[in-house]
Order: C-alpha cells, then sequence, then structure tokens
C-alpha cells in the first residue's frame, strides 16, 4: 500500500476506512435538535473523526480469534490471580516470629558473607 502522505497514514492508523458513513453531514443530521456548540478550532469534521476513530475501536480486527477470552473474562482471571497471590503472601509473611527471624538472619549472614568474600555471584544467594 503506498500512503502519499501523513495525512493517508494517520487514516490507515486511526482507522478511519472502516466506518465512512459517519461524515459531518451524518453527524450533523444525527445531531439535529441538539444544542451542540463546538469550541473554536473544531467544527463537524473533526466530531465526524473522532467517532469515526472512536467507533472503529469497537470493531474486532480480522485476526481476531472468535475463540479468544473476552476482556472481561481475562480480568477477572487476572484479579482471581492477583487475589491468591496476595493470600499467599500473606500467609508466608504470618509465620511463626521465631521462623520468620530464623529465616532473616539466615539471608542477612549469606548476604554478610558474599559482601566480605565479593566474589560469590548474586544468584548464589538465593
Amino acid at each position: 500500500m503506498c500512503l502519499p502522505d501523513q495525512d493517508d497514514l494517520a487514516e490507515v492508523l486511526g482507522l478511519d476506512n472502516l466506518l465512512p458513513v459517519v461524515t459531518a453531514e451524518s453527524v450533523e443530521g444525527a445531531l439535529t435538535g441538539f444544542a451542540l456548540r463546538l469550541t473554536p478550532g473544531r467544527d463537524l469534521a473533526w466530531l465526524a473523526l473522532a467517532v469515526r476513530r472512536a467507533l472503529a475501536l469497537t470493531i474486532p480486527g480480522r485476526d481476531d480469534d472468535p475463540s479468544r477470552p473476552s476482556n472481561a473474562d481475562v480480568r477477572d482471571e487476572l484479579r482471581n490471580l492477583a487475589q491468591q497471590a496476595e493470600e499467599v503472601s500473606r500467609k508466608l509473611f504470618h509465620c511463626q516470629s521465631a521462623v520468620d527471624s530464623t529465616l532473616w538472619e539466615h539471608a542477612w549472614q549469606r548476604a554478610n558473607a558474599t559482601l566480605s568474600v565479593g566474589s560469590v555471584d548474586s544468584a548464589e544467594l538465593i
């Protein structure tokens, strides 16, 4: 595809070609009876472009697999996993204080030994 200028590239990236019927005239017709005042420098052509681009984002792409889970399903799964991680973290850090102290003491001894030797790889700390 040949794009002669920057405006054509913006049209392609903005998916303007997906809704060619959303024009300044169609937006004006749809807004008949509404007292819409646009800010200076904005006109119905600008509004039509904004509407076209906003609506184009809701159109599924050609490459979208129909079996792809919805965004809501993905969001719910991420929330579920975050909740599980929080519960595990809470359980890990609610060990008896003696166990917790022993773990920290061991970690600091290893860190101090490593720092004094200076030749131990940081991966060995784990």
